[in-house]
């Protein structure tokens, strides 16, 4: 959900045309990217091609599996040196990574800005429902930390990054800054993420709200027994038809309406992570089940 609520609420048409074309985002983003920087295609990009990323020295992982793990993280804020722990890279490469994202994908680069620009002044963000993130005392540290920014740049006559590696920065303003500066980067990391998480809680909430009318209709074999992030685990009798299917997906499908389609996979199972997919269910029934609930072999 995380990432088709960014793609909604960010408008970015790069982020969005995946989703609406039916293609898979981070094979996608990656192609955007790597296909600029080393001539990588779409299909080079998917996980059923492990051998044509491993010619190129500079990539450490698959490039799908990078943008999986790093997309979210670097539109919220996350540093480059963080970004290097999660994607097993070097700190340079996690800086070089940012900057590829960012560059790629200025509309999502802005929207992020916005959002803590929002922050910054008000000291809350909202979901897409309105549900407000308060930062207490926000507003101030954000002041304090721009006035003290903009000292240091007009003392450099540049940005900067790492505040004790500028030797022409006195020591005690160097002082007064970090402490402001860490307080402030905690938040801004935190921004982007309560609008993302909090709009993708929003809409399994409503989800939940209209699979539970739904499942008042039924009779006493049908009930939702619990949620694990954007998953709802429900328990249905084994008579469950295409229809009834049909019918549980388009609650959840239906629930809001962005501007990129909301998918629902389906998985039936008696065991926890022994699942089937829905059309192999519909073809074998319990026979794909051991009498114990574990799948056939």
């Amino acid at each position: 959900m995380e990432p088709r609520v960014l793609a909604h609420m960010s408008g970015d048409k790069l982020l969005q045309e995946p989703y609406q074309k039916g293609r898979d985002l981070y094979a996608t983003t990656a192609s955007m990217v790597y296909g600029k920087k080393y001539g990588l295609s779409y299909e080079q990009c998917l996980e059923a091609d492990d051998e044509s990323w491993r010619k190129i020295p500079q990539l450490s992982k698959h490039p799908r599996k990078l943008f999986k793990q790093g997309l979210l993280s670097t539109m919220y804020e996350t540093s480059d040196y963080s970004l290097a722990g999660l994607l097993g890279i070097s700190v340079e490469e996690g800086a070089e990574f940012i900057s590829d994202f960012h560059e790629s994908f200025p509309t999502a680069r802005q929207y992020a800005l916005d959002c803590i620009a929002f922050c910054d002044k008000y000291g809350y963000v909202e979901t897409i429902d309105g549900r407000k993130r308060r930062f207490p005392n926000h507003v101030n540290t954000a002041k304090q930390y721009h006035r003290l920014h903009q000292q240091i740049v007009r003392i450099l006559g540049r940005d900067f990054s790492n505040i004790f590696a500028e030797k022409d920065v006195p020591y005690k303003l160097k002082q007064q800054y970090f402490p402001v500066m860490k307080e402030y980067n905690r938040v801004v990391r935190q921004v982007v993420n309560a609008r993302t998480q909090g709009t993708a809680a929003d809409v399994m909430k409503k989800a939940m709200i209209a699979l539970d009318q739904y499942l008042q209709t039924k009779d006493s074999d049908w009930k939702m027994i619990g949620t694990i992030h954007d998953e709802v685990l429900i328990e249905v009798p084994q008579s469950i038809t295409a229809e009834e299917f049909s019918e549980l997906e388009s609650c959840m499908t239906n629930c809001v309406h962005l501007d990129v389609p909301l998918k629902v996979d389906t998985e039936v199972a008696v065991r926890w992570s022994e699942g089937v997919s829905k059309s192999e269910f519909l073809d074998k029934r319990m026979n794909c089940f051991t009498e114990e609930g574990w799948l056939q072999k």
